[in-house]
């Protein structure tokens, strides 16, 4: 992350399933006290089955949901309180992207 900081990016999105748990690791390796801004993007079951099904089928379908469900009970109970939650049912991508600018507060550009 330092690396980035001497190229002379300021923001960065790191993006992961449980990086919301992860801040700590992440910013200790940028070498100052960055500011974090922690976003969780959620969908309900249906949906997150209906986008995994678009992707797996049969066995490997069934342990995409099985790890799926586990992931979103561990980020419930996990997330700190100050974790920003957008619900992406029915969201384009770029329709989130909005909504994560206008969480983190960084100027939106383009359409």
């Amino acid at each position: 992350m330092a690396n980035y900081r001497a190229l002379g990016y300021r923001r960065v999105i790191y993006t992961n399933t449980v990086s919301v748990l992860e801040a700590d690791v992440l910013t200790a390796a940028m070498g100052d006290d960055p500011r974090v801004i922690r976003v969780l993007l959620t969908a309900s079951d249906a949906v997150a089955r209906g986008r995994l099904r678009m992707r797996h089928s049969g066995r490997e379908l069934e342990e995409h949901v099985r790890r799926s469900d586990a992931a979103a009970r561990r980020l419930a109970d996990l997330a700190p309180p100050k974790t920003h939650r957008i619900a992406t049912d029915g969201l384009r991508p770029l329709q989130v992207a909005h909504l994560i600018l206008e969480v983190t507060g960084w100027p939106r550009t383009g359409p």
